[in-house]
């Protein structure tokens, strides 16, 4: 059954009325039909079992047949991921997405090829929240993963957050292997994934401070969409959130 996301507001008793894009998309790409069944989810995780009753010139309407709820990961996995060229960095927002990714915070490190404005970071931070919700979507979320705006790599590592563990990819001495230190469990995860040509030893060892630990993936140089997708599925499946029947 199609999956998509709604405000609360827009669910009045058994009754759902679906505007703006999403109306769009149901009406246009998918070529919705009366009748037809769909699944909505709204910001509270209540989910909606609805079937179309009504195509008009700007809405949808449907008849609520059936409800159930959403349930929140005890354990939340965030990306910290320094800016890359071109569609690379939608495609980690889009693949992180659908890996179960809680929240993206986009880095501008030294070695960041790409140094948005402060509108073009804003903009960009849009288009990426977009593309998360349409993942979301895909793979049947009952959540949506926030995209912050672009910080520095310092404005990043002096904003307080309380992981349990804390890793920055690092290919070079100094590393451990990811499966070693997750070992030691936690509820809230950070990962800290660099650019093109990596981070500095100086970002790391500022990384370090903070405590961040350096990890390695094993052997072999990854290209940093292909490291950051990588990270984000050995911590899922650690975490025992990939590779598992979940009931």
């Amino acid at each position: 059954m199609p999956h998509f996301f709604i405000s609360s507001k827009d669910i009045q008793g058994k009754k759902a009325l679906i505007t703006g894009p999403l109306a769009h998309h149901l009406k246009g790409p998918l070529r919705m039909k009366p009748g037809e069944r769909i699944h909505l989810v709204d910001e509270k995780m209540r989910g909606y079992h609805v079937v179309l009753d009504g195509i008009g010139r700007s809405d949808i309407s449907g008849e609520v047949i059936g409800e159930d709820e959403g349930r929140v990961s005890d354990t939340a996995v965030v990306l910290a991921q320094a800016i890359i060229k071109g569609k690379r960095m939608d495609l980690i927002v889009q693949k992180a997405t659908e890996l179960g990714i809680m929240e993206i915070i986009p880095i501008i490190s030294e070695r960041s090829v790409v140094r948005p404005t402060p509108s073009g970071g804003m903009k960009d931070m849009r288009r990426w929240q977009i593309i998360a919700e349409e993942a979301s979507q895909q793979s049947e979320r009952w959540d949506i993963p926030s995209v912050r705006a672009p910080l520095s790599f310092s404005e990043y590592l002096d904003s307080p957050d309380p992981f349990d563990i804390a890793m920055i990819l690092w290919e070079r001495k100094g590393k451990k292997p990811m499966k070693e230190i997750l070992k030691k469990g936690g509820r809230r995860i950070g990962l800290l994934v660099g650019p093109e040509g990596g981070f500095t030893d100086t970002e790391v060892g500022r990384a370090r401070t903070k405590g961040f630990i350096p990890v390695t993936l094993g052997q072999g140089i990854l290209r940093s969409e292909t490291a950051a997708i990588a990270a984000i599925s050995i911590t899922q499946y650690e975490l025992g959130r990939l590779g598992s029947v979940q009931g």
